[in-house]
């Protein structure tokens, strides 16, 4: 498995912008006042603080390969599952390995040059310079047998994770072009809640805080535990991202969908 490109970072205030609408924008820019009077934490037993929220999937990962070559096997369609260590896509690499054949055989026509060279060395009828020179040679052949090798083991890429295949962007006998994405999966199973809440909530919002979430897609209800807080407070609407944990839902729940959090403020 190669590391897939870089891609531009998750923005979580755009996104919900898309699937929650204007009302999560006058949110974001409102500003301090404005955003802490959409959600504000409870004065009384009957106001329950809440905020907006989008489902994410634990781990991500765009599948993408350094080689360029034909896509032989591709087993899986959009929403197809899959364990880990599966096959995801597999590349023709005919003509990798015939070139691994040429440099295998290079590197055993200089393996016993330099042998050659060696037992004539020791019987001067060989110089310094000849030995060294053939102990080049061979190295190259090595190390061009090794490159080859590790271009061929990207021919084949297996599931770094059980999930399912969120999309896909090749097709089978395609020809993408190297480090093009190639397929996006999810692991479904882990599931997080994505939240920006305004920044007076930081006085009792802690990790392990537990809350509500209700999906606006099916109605379903789900129980979540704050896992982590935001590194830093946006200055421009004193609002700050917030990760929780989804521990059980009543429905089938799928990243992106949208929903909103509900939280039990401790009393005092």
């Amino acid at each position: 498995m190669i590391p897939p490109p870089m891609f531009p970072r998750f923005n979580l205030k755009k996104y919900l912008l898309q699937v929650a609408g204007p009302l999560t924008l006058i949110t974001l820019v409102a500003g301090p006042v404005q955003a802490q009077g959409l959600a504000r934490p409870a004065t009384d037993s009957s106001t329950v603080p809440s905020a907006r929220g989008v489902i994410r999937p634990w781990h991500e990962v765009k599948i993408a390969a350094d080689l360029s070559a034909k896509v032989k096997h591709l087993p899986l369609r959009v929403g197809d599952s899959f364990s880990k260590g599966a096959v995801l896509i597999e590349f023709d690499c005919a003509r990798f390995e015939a070139d691994l054949r040429a440099v295998r055989a290079s590197e055993a026509e200089f393996t016993a040059v330099h042998r050659t060279n060696l037992t004539l060395r020791q019987h001067r009828a060989a110089g310094a310079n000849e030995v060294e020179i053939s102990k080049a040679r061979l190295a190259k052949a090595s190390a061009e047998a090794e490159s080859l090798a590790l271009r061929i083991g990207h021919c084949r890429i297996e599931a770094p994770f059980g999930g399912r295949v969120a999309e896909r962007m090749v097709d089978m006998h395609e020809l993408p072009q190297a480090n093009q994405p190639l397929l996006r999966i999810v692991n479904d199973g882990e599931l997080e809640v994505a939240l920006i809440v305004p920044a007076s909530w930081l006085r009792w919002l802690k990790a392990d805080m537990q809350m509500d979430f209700t999906l606006d897609d099916t109605g379903a209800k789900a129980v979540a535990s704050v896992t982590r807080l935001g590194a830093a407070v946006d200055p421009v609407s004193q609002t700050v991202e917030v990760f929780a944990r989804l521990k059980g839902a009543t429905g089938h729940v799928l990243p992106g969908m949208s929903g909103t959090a509900r939280f039990a403020v401790p009393q005092g």
